[in-house]
């Protein structure tokens, strides 16, 4: 496939926002990124758009010229105008020279869930003057850069070389669009020589398959020179030092900064201290943890070797995916998400019983929420699910607010999903002609008359009372 070619048309680059894309219209976001230019004008993004990771995902962005205390509308967008494509995993940075990079991340995504093609990729656009009247900013035109995602800052080295964490993740929604190819997986370094004009990989390391998950790895320079690669997995945070610049890494380890699966942020200050910006893990809680709560400031003396101060910045739960800069009077700014589970935050359930909303509808797809031991491909992760779900009808119960659920089934299933087995076979329906979308990605609804079919419609027993 010539990923290029297939992506280049699905990116309009950096636009105006419009109605779609207010915080009005906003029904879900996901990961934020922060960043303060030379004169202290601050941007922050997420990606929004839809009910959940999906084709609906756009990047907005939002500037601020008082260090925060108030907000523009977005200024700009990035929304790809494929409806089958998901622009996120954003992250904006301030170049040596002053301009803002945004980097951001496509992939092709057929419903909420489906997050990653086997490929997707990293482009990014330059705001040249960011310092300037936001009614003339000036963007450059969208680059895809690589394949993959990347969703931490980059760092510059001692050389003055451009690095980017960039990884392709080794699984993904759809084999038959996006055919594996373990070429391309692993835990990368992009690099810039030439200030941004090219980029070229230059080395990638492998963890162990059962350990790795979304890499969202970042890197560190210490006095010495050496790099720090510090990577998320299903076992806590793992760790990587190259000693030549990146060409080169040693075999990766259990790190001490400890982690929640999720990502950290970890720079070098003007001081030349180290500062990382993480949740507190309890002891016991290290692997597979999902404890994302007490966002907390360290420094570091020794680059990274020993961490004191431990300043606490959000003492809530649901806090996750720091960001940060350091401006140029010395100030320190930080973003975070909160809230990532599905749950929604008190604050919202508060603010529509005000509004006199006492009811919400929600849509969901049932094979995501129950089991089936006939169908092993339904209910993976439904145990999470429907705690979720139950957390969210509680804290909606609080003030007066019941949570309905919207399922149209059956659902299409792609067609491999037929071809397991010869029962399977006969309850094979067919895409209706007019529907383009189930054409082009191999779909077919399942004949509702089927037995089997009704009775899965009808499933009792999924949890949720």
């Amino acid at each position: 496939m010539d990923r290029q070619k297939t992506y280049v048309s699905y990116s309009p680059g950096v636009t105006p926002a419009n109605e779609k894309h207010q915080l009005s219209a906003r029904t879900y976001q996901g990961i934020p990124g922060i960043c303060v230019s030379p004169a202290g004008r601050v941007f922050v993004l997420c990606y929004a758009g839809g009910t959940g990771e999906g084709p609906e995902n756009f990047v907005p962005v939002w500037c601020s010229d008082d260090n925060g205390t108030t907000w523009t509308p977005p200024v700009c967008v990035v929304d790809p105008p494929e409806n089958d494509v998901r622009a996120y995993d954003a992250t904006p940075w301030i170049a040596p020279d002053g301009r803002l990079w945004l980097f951001w991340t496509q992939s092709r995504s057929l419903m909420v869930g489906n997050i990653f093609d086997g490929y997707a990729g990293v482009w990014c656009a330059v705001l040249e003057n960011p310092d300037d009247d936001i009614s003339r900013f000036r963007w450059s035109a969208p680059r895809r850069i690589a394949d993959g995602i990347m969703m931490n800052k980059p760092i510059v080295q001692q050389d003055g070389t451009w690095s980017l964490p960039i990884s392709v993740w080794s699984f993904h929604n759809d084999e038959r669009q996006c055919p594996a190819d373990p070429g391309i997986y692993g835990t990368k370094m992009f690099v810039s020589t030439d200030n941004g004009k090219t980029f070229t990989e230059r080395s990638r390391f492998l963890l162990p398959e059962e350990l790795r998950t979304y890499d969202e790895h970042s890197f560190v320079q210490c006095r010495d020179g050496s790099i720090r690669c510090i990577v998320r997995t299903k076992g806590g945070n793992y760790e990587s030092w190259s000693y030549d610049g990146g060409c080169h890494w040693q075999d990766g380890k259990v790190s001490p900064i400890r982690g929640p699966n999720s990502r950290l942020f970890i720079c070098t200050l003007k001081s030349g201290r180290q500062l990382l910006v993480n949740n507190v893990v309890p002891e016991n809680e290290n692997k597979q943890s999902f404890t994302r709560e007490k966002m907390t400031a360290w420094l570091s003396d020794d680059d990274g070797k020993n961490w004191y101060g431990g300043l606490l910045i959000d003492g809530r739960t649901e806090v996750s995916y720091p960001d940060g800069q350091q401006a140029e009077d010395g100030s320190i700014l930080s973003s975070e998400l909160l809230n990532t589970d599905g749950t929604g935050h008190e604050a919202l359930a508060d603010f529509l019983a005000a509004q006199g909303v006492n009811a919400v509808w929600l849509h969901t797809v049932l094979r995501t929420l129950a089991k089936d031991p006939k169908y092993p491909e339904f209910g993976e992760g439904c145990e999470n699910r429907i705690a979720n779900l139950r957390k969210l009808v509680a804290r909606c119960g609080k003030y007066g607010i019941r949570v309905f659920l919207y399922l149209n089934e059956p659902r299409a299933m792609e067609s491999g999903f037929f071809e397991v087995n010869d029962e399977r076979k006969a309850f094979k329906g067919a895409a209706e002609p007019e529907d383009a979308e189930a054409h082009r990605y191999d779909f077919a609804t399942l004949k509702e008359k089927n037995a089997d079919c009704a009775a899965w419609v009808t499933v009792p027993g999924t949890g949720i009372d």
